[in-house]
């Protein structure tokens, strides 16, 4: 058994992603509703890789069924309502929609509207990259804009349900900044759907708990899963990494790039974490943080003083 499960991590990645974007595909091509269509497919995707998870996981100890925040993951992704990846899905392909629509409209003529489809993916995948390399890395190096995407690191376990671990206020941000640019260039619906797609289809897969091995150069070409793990390393220092969402090309202009390869993990999350674990507070957590950081530093004020006082 155990020679088959090593055998199959080799596939876990590679097929599951090639799935999606042959599903995907076909899908379009068969005149289906596209964002009917990537939501369904969002969702058939978190319910496989969720119960290959408890088959083939890569840490045991970090199964979902033993995780007390699923819920709440699912009901972040469920309250963005239209956002990436069930909730965050929906809203990067409303934000797709209106922006092809707004892109017929009037924009800049600057797209390349008479290449292929798969060239002008590729032309999208380096902007969307470089887009959202720099508004995740702000994200970690400014303190008014951490709290937003706190929420995101709030975890103590990587798995599946944690892709869509994601407040509402970011998934609004996200597809602004990340997709604002396109629209204006005057990318189509048929590009911008396919950029949600693939953004969609790779965080299930790199936050997931799902043993995959991959040659050593994958890790460093695409953002896979221990290079994603390595970015939610809670020793920030050792974590400040590996920003990008669809390739590595930008952590390695800009020298942000580590080999998961070479760095073993120890634990996720954030320190300090002034994050309650109740679904309200963590929806009202970007705009109550002063208070939770000051509540956070009292908690751990009374603590010291118990500890000495023993």
């Amino acid at each position: 058994m155990n020679s088959i499960k090593s055998a199959a991590a080799w596939f876990t990645f590679p097929v599951i992603l090639a799935g999606q974007i042959a599903a995907f595909e076909r899908s379009l091509s068969l005149g289906f509703d596209p964002a009917l269509t990537l939501l369904a497919i969002t969702v058939a995707n978190i319910a496989l890789i969720a119960v290959l998870e408890l088959w083939l996981p890569e840490r045991p100890e970090w199964l979902w069924t033993r995780d007390g925040q699923v819920v709440n993951d699912v009901v972040h992704g469920l309250g963005n309502v239209v956002g990436e990846n069930l909730g965050r899905s929906a809203l990067l392909i409303f934000f797709a929609v209106v922006g092809g629509k707004l892109a017929a409209q009037g924009n800049l003529e600057l797209w390349p509207t008479n290449w292929p489809l798969w060239g002008q993916v590729l032309v999208a995948i380096v902007i969307v990259d470089f887009c959202d390399y720099w508004k995740h890395r702000v994200y970690h190096a400014l303190a008014i804009a951490w709290p937003i995407h706190a929420l995101h690191h709030n975890m103590d376990r990587m798995h599946v349900f944690k892709g869509i671990r994601l407040h509402f206020l970011e998934a609004t941000v996200r597809s602004l900044i990340v997709y604002g640019p396109l629209v204006m260039l005057g990318a189509s619906v048929d590009v911008l759907l396919w950029m949600a797609a693939l953004m969609t289809f790779g965080g299930s897969l790199n936050h997931s708990n799902l043993m995959q091995k991959l040659p050593r150069f994958v890790h460093a070409m695409l953002p896979t899963q221990r290079t994603h793990w390595l970015h939610h390393n809670k020793d920030y220092g050792r974590g400040a990494c590996n920003f990008s969402p669809l390739t590595m090309l930008f952590d390695h202009l800009f020298g942000t790039f580590r080999q998961p390869l070479d760095e073993p993990l120890h634990a996720v999350g954030i320190v300090p974490d002034p994050i309650p674990s109740n679904l309200p507070a963590q929806l009202a957590s970007p705009f109550l943080w002063p208070l939770l950081m000051w509540r956070n530093v009292r908690r751990s004020s009374a603590a010291d003083q118990a500890a000495k006082g023993q």
